[in-house]
């Protein structure tokens, strides 16, 4: 990863936390109903963790798009977008 263009790496990883916080503000009302009906194993991991994990994952996945994107134009590369 290039830092001399940290700026398409910022701005996917921005789009895709932006992607997944609106995702999570329009799943959240069924996600709650869901999570007080359903049983839960023992080893469930607590709460949080989801929130730190699923955060992580967007950011990776913003990077990843960013490397596409400042890859040579290729047919590939649009389909990797």
């Amino acid at each position: 990863m290039n830092l001399k263009n940290w700026k398409p790496y910022f701005v996917s990883a921005a789009i895709a936390l932006s992607v997944g916080i609106l995702s999570g503000l329009l799943s959240i009302s069924g996600m709650n109903a869901y999570m007080q009906s359903v049983t839960k194993p023992a080893l469930t991991p607590p709460g949080w963790v989801f929130s730190v994990v699923w955060t992580l994952l967007y950011i990776l996945m913003g990077i990843g798009s960013a490397r596409i994107w400042m890859h040579d134009e290729s047919i590939q590369r649009g389909r990797g977008l």
